[in-house]
């Protein structure tokens, strides 16, 4: 099996796999790059609310934050595929 890149046959067929698969690598980047914008305003956020009532945040309470806020929310990105069809 040859690779998208490279093909024998002359019919347009293989140029559409091969923005499908662009498609979903372009796709693979946003969610990689939402995921570290979303982490961070999690934290940001976190970090403002304490200091507004002059606390801190604690080992225990980190980890508690990214277990059950930021790594559900991850999980529900990941799940989102990009779409099969190309369209304008």
């Amino acid at each position: 099996m040859l690779s998208s890149f490279y093909t024998t046959s002359t019919n347009l067929h293989s140029i559409v796999d091969l923005l499908i698969l662009c498609r979903a690598g372009l796709s693979t980047i946003f969610h990689g790059f939402g995921m570290i914008i979303l982490f961070s305003l999690v934290q940001f956020t976190t970090i403002v609310i304490l200091n507004m009532n002059y606390e801190s945040l604690t080992n225990d309470q980190s980890l508690y934050e990214d277990l059950f806020l930021t790594f559900p929310i991850f999980i529900t990105i990941n799940l989102t595929k990009p779409a099969s069809k190309l369209s304008k």
